[in-house]
Order: structure tokens, then sequence, then C-alpha cells
């Protein structure tokens, strides 16, 4: 095989066996991801080795939730599987490598997320394993960009959730009423 015929077959920026032997929680837990419920909250996590704060924009588009910063995956997943037995919607901000390796790593999980937004310097150097993921909404380098992908999907899960909420309290005041009356 030729150098050039070896550099096209080796396009991922990091090789699936160093991501993972980096990895230390090798099996999440066997908790069924799949549930078919409805959300009862939300949770908006932030995985990235560097960053640990968001801008303002970014913090006013989840308003009144708050990011989750997470460094690492050790830490990170078993959050995440929190969140999902609470039955949260998640959205989840990776930086390029760290969300390669919780792919890679927590591949069951990761199918249970709906939204996923990849946010880094380097976009080109994910476009190949990004498009076998349909729940990765993108990959940004500005926060403009992301802000303007991520809007949309929160004020939609959002939205349903409180008009979910509100048809939920109005069924339990009915009930109530009924069980007055009577």
């Amino acid at each position: 095989m030729s150098i050039q015929e070896k550099n096209k077959t080796e396009k991922n920026p990091i090789p699936a066996v160093v991501a993972y032997s980096k990895c230390i929680v090798r099996n999440p837990s066997s908790f069924d991801y799949h549930q078919k419920t409805k959300s009862k909250g939300i949770s908006c996590i932030w995985l990235d080795e560097i960053l640990n704060s968001s801008n303002n924009y970014l913090d006013q588009i989840i308003e009144p939730f708050q990011w989750h910063f997470f460094d690492n995956l050790s830490q990170c997943i078993p959050y995440i599987e929190n969140q999902l037995r609470e039955q949260n919607e998640i959205f989840l901000i990776a930086s390029g490598a760290l969300g390669y390796e919780l792919f890679l790593t927590a591949h069951r999980l990761m199918a249970a997320i709906r939204y996923v937004y990849i946010y880094c310097s380097q976009v080109g150097l994910h476009g190949d394993w990004i498009k076998y993921y349909r729940q990765i909404r993108g990959v940004f380098n500005d926060s403009l960009k992301l802000g303007e992908k991520l809007k949309p999907d929160f004020e939609q899960v959002y939205q349903s959730q409180h008009e979910e909420n509100s048809e939920e309290q109005s069924m339990l005041e009915i009930t109530s009423e009924k069980s007055v009356s009577n």
C-alpha cells in the first residue's frame, strides 16, 4: 500500500484503539436508554477539556437552564446516564476529540441523545466520523453559528415540554374539580 493510499484510509482524527484505551469508562450501565416516554426536563451539558464557560449568547438561549461543564468522560458519562434515567432531554456540546471518544465509548448511551453539537476549532477533522451519527446537529467553530442551530432546537423542546406540562396541569384541575363536586 502506497503512502497516499494509506493516508486516504486513515482519515479519523484519533485512531479508535487509542481513543478507546484512553477512556476510563469502558462499560456504561445496562440501563435501557431508549424508553418511549416523554421527557420531563432539560439538561444542558458541555464536554470540553479546555472550555469551562460559555458566552452570554449561548447562556441566554438556554435560560432558565444552565450549562453543566465536564472536562473528561469519566465524570460526564455517569451524569448523562443520570439525566437519561430522570427522563431529561439532553443538549450536549462537545469538543471534537472528546465527542469522538464519547461516541466510540458509549455509543448506546449516545444513541439516546437527540441533540449533539460539536464545537471545535478544526471543523474539517470531524467530517468523516460525524456523518454516521444522526443526532449530531453540526460541527461549529463559531459560537454564533452554533447558537443559530441550538436556538430553534432548544425552543422546540422547551415549548413542547411547557405545553405538555400545561395540559397535565389542566387535567389535574379538572380531576380535582370533579372530586370536589362529588
